[in-house]
């Protein structure tokens, strides 16, 4: 299941030139970023995933995006619905994402992808930022002993008043 929100996002990638990074950037203020393409970006991501029923709650896909809350991914499902009726331009880009999607897939599914040299990057890519993002976690519970060494109760050791 996890393979198709990586086919989601690198199909996405693919066709709008925009990295699942920038779309999932946060602004200055600290919430999501709220540029147009990033956006789309995004609704483009959710449609994926819920149109491909891979048993995802829509709590589930929000958490992709930064921990999106699951009402904000029914806002750009009924977005994505608007702008497929309404916006020509959207559509046509829309159906280049999922054609690519559907590309990706059955690559993925024929096991291509998994001997191509994009695939290898990728996961690799994939493999370095888990390590720093687990190196940066290991850095920010190495700070926060130090500031403040564990009790005797943290350690699993028995305090017992000796006074009694």
């Amino acid at each position: 299941m996890n393979h198709i929100k990586e086919i989601a996002i690198k199909a996405v990638e693919t066709v709008t030139g925009i990295t699942f990074d920038e779309m999932n950037s946060l602004g200055p203020n600290g919430n999501i970023s709220r540029k147009n393409e990033h956006v789309t970006g995004r609704r483009f991501i959710c449609a994926l995933l819920y149109e491909n029923h891979i048993r995802l709650s829509l709590k589930e896909i929000g958490e992709v995006f930064n921990g999106q809350d699951h009402s904000t991914v029914i806002n750009a499902l009924r977005k994505h619905d608007n702008y497929i009726a309404t916006d020509k331009n959207y559509s046509e880009v829309w159906f280049k994402v999922r054609e690519e999607f559907k590309s990706k897939k059955s690559a993925f599914d024929s096991k291509e992808l998994l001997n191509s040299e994009e695939y290898r990057n990728h996961v690799k890519d994939t493999l370095k930022r888990c390590m720093e993002e687990g190196e940066r976690c290991i850095d920010i519970l190495r700070n926060a002993v130090l500031l403040t060494p564990p009790t005797a109760q943290d350690l699993g050791f028995s305090v017992v008043n000796l006074n009694e």
